[in-house]
């Protein structure tokens, strides 16, 4: 007989020596089944795989039209309905099919499917969108052409825009049906829906905000008759506290979309046929002083609701002429405007360009001695403006950049017609304070010497905050201005007025939260015996009647001031009912200052509080103390901090 080799054995813990041959038996029971079962949620995976990319892709289109590289955006949106299509295929076979009748993985199908379908609605509405630029900034549109806006192209674009609401309500409701309870991955999708949703909010918010401004567009252009604005451009070396002093002016016309500008006129100007007016005050306006005054004096209530319709009344009062809205626009946002479309030669200046512009025009006051000089050559900003917004194209880099600029309080719209101002005011261009009922503050300050000295004004401000369970807070404010201009350089004694004068005779308004409540103020360390709260008694539709503190100085060059003022604030924070947590919010306003103000904020929390996760910008200095530090306030900017009850 032939002797045949014992089977090799391999020990098995717990289970002692066993054959390979019967591990192999139990490795094909058992693997098998398993390669199957792999094999099954392989059209799941591939699915993942699909839509993960295609949200990719959407964020790359995103990217694309952000930079102006439209055809970039559309290849990207055409990969990413490549793709969402895909995912649709994988979840919608037979396998996938069979996998949602079982209580395992079953409901995370469902769940995909739903994503899946938001994505392909969000596709869709990002796909219109893009479309509809493209059209609109194409070599063949005929959108804008010299000093004529299409108002059919411009209907045609607001119709095309409807068509969004609809796919992003649809998108909405498939995120809605997701219920994350798969006991494998419910924890994973309930994770996706919460990332889908906040992506979802902020392009739902962003289209409630400008589709009424697309719908308001072809009246605004006067496709219902004749339409007049007031444009004027804001300098910002001498400061109100609406901003840059409205120094330039010039009518705007819209008749069916032909745009006409009128002659362009200085203060000064303006001054020399009528220097003082008299106009009928907006009700309740604090910053509107008694008797007659100058033009320039209209603009002095930062809430250009309130300076835009005063300055109407004024322009209406010096010159006979009615216009339907403003446009403000400072150096700042016209320098945007020559980074976008180059440079340009102006005459008694030379080139401007975005790099140049704010010195040569606001900076240069010694250069020009000669006041008719001066006004000869700031005639010229309205038609730098009137080359620049409409001559070039990149109409959506432009638009983009006025909003940012708006933001930053550069660029304000106001119009008297309500559906218009609302429309452009959801969209951010109303140049208003922050309605936020808890902690503020806005800092502005006006000049009172007629100098331009406020082109080298430098503030830092420090806001120390100490809150309460209560969530109210004791708040130490202090605000250090400095005038750090050059020596004066004529031979005669500095005037201390004036053009050329280096001193900076400031007014300084310090706008606190709602209900806030003034303990003291002191300049440079010395009591402020006979300073209080001052209010208006305004009753406008997105206007709040802060309290503001005022006092001013006369500075010399190199000289600094401080002002310090304790208060305390009702509702600097929400409060939990049900675990008494606190939620300190806080919003802040920038004046548009060539040198940007610098900020901080010392939040100091109770005993018996800690902090939550804190926002962007803000570092915890130890257990009770988080500190934000903002060098330089170039946007109106809130925060929210969490604050939780041990």
């Amino acid at each position: 007989m032939k002797h045949r080799e014992p089977s090799p054995r391999v020990r098995v813990p717990g289970v002692g020596r066993v054959t390979k041959g019967l591990l192999i038996k139990l490795g094909c029971v058992v693997g098998l089944p398993l390669a199957a079962l792999v094999l099954t949620l392989l059209p799941l995976w591939l699915a993942h795989h699909d839509a993960t990319a295609a949200a990719s892709e959407l964020q790359q289109a995103n990217d694309a039209v952000s930079s102006e590289q439209l055809p970039q955006a559309q290849q990207a949106l055409a990969k990413a309905r490549g793709n969402v299509d895909g995912a649709q295929g994988h979840l919608n076979g037979f396998v996938a099919d069979m996998w949602s009748h079982l209580p395992i993985l079953g409901p995370a199908v469902d769940d995909g499917r739903h994503l899946v379908g938001a994505l392909d609605q969000a596709t869709t509405a990002a796909s219109i969108g893009v479309n509809l630029i493209a059209d609109a900034t194409s070599p063949d549109s005929r959108l804008i052409v010299g000093t004529r806006v299409n108002i059919h192209d411009v209907r045609k674009i607001a119709t095309q825009a409807r068509r969004i609401g609809p796919h992003l309500r649809a998108a909405q409701a498939e995120i809605a049906a997701v219920q994350g309870n798969d006991p494998l991955v419910g924890g994973k999708i309930d994770s996706l829906k919460k990332r889908a949703t906040e992506q979802l909010s902020t392009t739902q918010s962003s289209y409630r905000d400008f589709k009424p401004l697309l719908d308001q567009l072809p009246a605004v252009l006067g496709a219902q008759g004749r339409r007049t604005y007031l444009l004027t451009i804001m300098n910002p070396a001498e400061q109100r506290f609406s901003g840059g002093a409205t120094l330039q002016m010039a009518s705007i016309t819209f008749d069916h979309g032909l745009i006409t500008f009128g002659r362009s006129q200085s203060v000064a100007d303006v001054d020399q046929a009528k220097p003082f007016l008299n106009w009928p005050p907006v009700g309740g306006n604090l910053f509107h002083p008694p008797g007659p005054r100058r033009l320039a004096a209209a603009a002095y209530s930062p809430w250009w609701r309130v300076s835009g319709e005063e300055l109407l009344r004024a322009w209406q009062a010096q010159t006979g002429q009615r216009c339907q809205g403003l446009i403000a626009v400072d150096l700042q946002a016209l320098a945007e405007l020559f980074r976008i479309t180059g440079p340009m030669q102006v005459p008694g200046y030379g080139e401007l360009d975005a790099a140049n512009l704010v010195q040569t025009l606001a900076g240069s006051y010694d250069s020009f001695q000669d006041p008719f000089q001066r006004r000869r050559l700031n005639n010229a900003l309205v038609p730098a403006f009137q080359q620049k917004f409409l001559s070039g194209g990149k109409f959506v880099a432009k638009a983009r950049s006025l909003l940012d600029d708006a933001k930053g309080r550069h660029v304000a719209l106001y119009f008297r017609h309500p559906l218009a101002q609302r429309a452009f005011a959801s969209a951010g261009f109303a140049g208003n304070l922050s309605k936020t009922r808890h902690d503020y503050l806005g800092v502005f300050s006006q000049n009172l010497n007629g100098s331009k000295a406020d082109y080298w004004q430098s503030r830092q401000v420090d806001m120390q905050v100490a809150l309460r369970p209560d969530g109210s807070a004791a708040e130490t404010l202090n605000v250090l201005v400095q005038n750090p201009s050059p020596p004066y350089t004529l031979p005669t004694p500095d005037p201390q007025t004036g053009y050329g004068t280096r001193w900076l005779g400031t007014l300084v308004g310090v706008f606190l939260p709602y209900h806030a409540r003034l303990e003291d103020a002191l300049s440079n360390g010395s009591p402020l015996v006979h300073e209080s709260l001052e209010h208006s008694s305004m009753h406008i539709k997105g206007v709040r009647n802060r309290p503001v503190l005022r006092h001013g100085w006369l500075l010399a060059p190199q000289q600094a001031v401080q002002l310090t003022v304790r208060y305390t604030v009702p509702h600097a924070a929400t409060v939990d009912r049900a675990d008494g947590s606190l939620t300190y919010r806080v919003a802040l306003d920038p004046q548009d200052l060539v040198q940007p103000q610098a900020n901080a904020v010392s939040l100091t929390i109770p005993d018996g509080y800690e902090f939550g996760p804190l926002p962007a910008g803000w570092t915890l200095r130890s257990p009770q103390l988080a500190v934000l530090v903002v060098p330089q306030l170039t946007q109106s900017s809130s925060w929210r901090v969490p604050v939780v009850k041990q």
